[in-house]
């Protein structure tokens, strides 16, 4: 199957955005190219589909463009359709989206000569802002903090020349919030991102400096997203394959600034499964059977991951510690095969199960924790090969945690120890007065720190234990074998998949 990115041939070298699209896709056997939509001598007819990507010099070409997409949709299939990009590349869609009930930033659209002083002393806005019809990344646009000035009446009548302007309340939030963008591919949620622009500035495109970074976005936040593309949608007659929502945040919460179906930037880099997510949507749109190995892959936009036996190797640190503890209190060695299969249980309830009636749990376990601290530092080791999948997961725009049945400080000084704190972004244990494994009181924590939902997420351990965690939490369990428990354990205490490396972890977790 050949299918073109259409781009454009002013593209930005360093622009990289597409690349886990273009590895998704051809990894499901897809010969790609990414022809400029300009170029005369492509045969766009001799493609099974075009999916417009990075079009962006569209906006000073617009009828071209359109009578382009005209042509490309007649010879093959084309993503967006020329309906959908027709109806998305004027702007006068956001008010067709207010009047379908969708919370927008009010929008006074002026295509005549307009005293700009009067318009905002009707409209009440002591703060404007000003934007073209057709445009894109910032181009053409003003922001108006005080008087409207010379210049400004200017700006606005050069606007409407050129075919059009928009008028709005300047959102004062951009500046420290930025705005924040919704991906919709198929009609479903796939993934959010924050933009922040520099200090100062309201713009929040890389091209002005700014910066963007995964956004957990709430399930409220996620439904209004998902709404504004289906009022789009009954707008055009047909759902788009693709879109992005764009929001600011106005008085009474998030409202769409813009909602771009077109060529939008998809950050596809903050989001470890989106191009997994969108080249499966568009071969299912052609009805194609990808090619793509067989190994079952994870769909988990986080992975929480358990902390002793999975990330770290600390068997052996557990029984040393325990059998010095009980040395320091004249009380014998216990079995340690016994210890072992009690690993990932709270500290309390581990020392217990080892000790015979009558032993002085409490002061095991304090003698325990002296010990440990003391051993931990120089015979704990992480995994081989599970920092380098930790990074390359948050790299890839994972959402990582740790839940592990240590206590909270404990787990923090693991994951400082190990230099996992810097990629964790959520990492809990046992706190006082809560309970540990296998309640899922823990990784509920996590989640809820990475405002993740428990069907969005992964918990990869070593025990039945951590299976337990991750059933009662809701979320989908990996079982690894290199720590506690085997895998037909694992299997049977209801993990969805085990793997049996550091190796196979990666496979099962990072697109190829």
């Amino acid at each position: 199957m050949r299918i073109a990115l259409a781009s454009c041939d002013s593209l930005f070298s360093w622009e990289v955005d597409d690349r886990p699209l273009e590895r998704a896709l051809a990894a499901r056997g897809v010969e790609l190219s990414r022809p400029d939509w300009r170029d005369p001598s492509v045969d766009w007819g001799a493609l099974d589909a075009v999916l417009i990507r990075t079009t962006w010099d569209y906006t000073l070409h617009r009828a071209e463009f359109l009578r382009w997409a005209d042509r490309v949709a007649d010879l093959t299939t084309l993503f967006n359709s020329p309906q959908i990009l027709r109806w998305n590349t004027h702007k006068g869609y956001l008010g067709e989206l207010g009047a379908r009930g969708v919370s927008v930033v009010p929008t006074a659209y002026v295509e005549e000569p307009t005293d700009l002083a009067a318009l905002l002393s009707e409209r009440g806005w002591t703060h404007s802002f000003m934007k073209p019809v057709v445009g894109a990344s910032a181009e053409g646009t003003r922001r108006l903090r005080g008087p409207v000035e010379e210049a400004d009446q200017r700006h606005l009548d050069e606007l409407v020349a050129l075919g059009g302007a928009m008028v709005q309340p300047y959102r004062a939030s951009v500046e420290d919030e930025g705005e924040v963008s919704a991906l919709i591919f198929e009609g479903r949620f796939s993934h959010a991102v924050q933009k922040l622009p520099r200090v100062g500035d309201y713009r929040v495109q890389d091209d002005y400096g700014a910066t963007d970074r995964a956004y957990g976005m709430s399930l409220e936040e996620r439904r209004l997203a998902v709404r504004a593309v289906e009022a789009a949608s009954q707008c055009v007659g047909e759902r788009p394959l693709y879109a992005r929502v764009d929001f600011l945040r106005g008085p009474d919460g998030l409202e769409v600034v813009e909602l771009e179906m077109v060529e939008p930037s998809l950050f596809l880099r903050r989001d470890l499964r989106a191009a997994d997510d969108l080249a499966e949507a568009l071969l299912s749109r052609l009805d194609h059977e990808p090619t793509v190995q067989s190994l079952p892959r994870s769909r988990a936009r986080a992975v929480i991951f358990d902390l002793d036996g999975t990330v770290v190797d600390s068997e052996a640190v557990v029984v040393a510690a325990l059998q010095e503890a009980r040395a320091t209190l004249s009380l014998g060695p216990v079995d340690p095969a016994g210890v072992r299969s009690r690993i990932g249980l709270p500290l309390s309830e581990m020392v217990a199960a080892s000790c015979a009636p009558g032993e002085p749990v409490d002061e095991i376990v304090a003698a325990y924790r002296a010990h440990y601290a003391a051993v931990a530092l120089e015979q704990e080791r992480i995994f081989d090969g599970m920092l380098e999948l930790i990074v390359d997961l948050r790299l890839g725009g994972a959402r990582l945690g740790i839940a592990t049945g240590k206590s909270q400080r404990g787990a923090m000084a693991a994951a400082a120890r190990h230099r996992l704190g810097h990629w964790v972004e959520a990492v809990h244990g046992i706190e006082p007065g809560t309970p540990g494994k296998p309640s899922p009181a823990v990784l509920l924590r996590a989640l809820e720190q990475l405002q993740v939902e428990p069907g969005d997420a992964l918990f990869v351990g070593d025990t039945t234990f951590d299976v337990a965690v991750g059933r009662g939490a809701g979320v989908s369990v990996c079982g690894v074998t290199w720590g506690v428990h085997r895998a037909e354990d694992l299997l049977e205490a209801g993990a969805g998949w085990v793997v049996e490396s550091v190796a196979g972890l990666r496979e099962y977790l990072l697109p190829r």
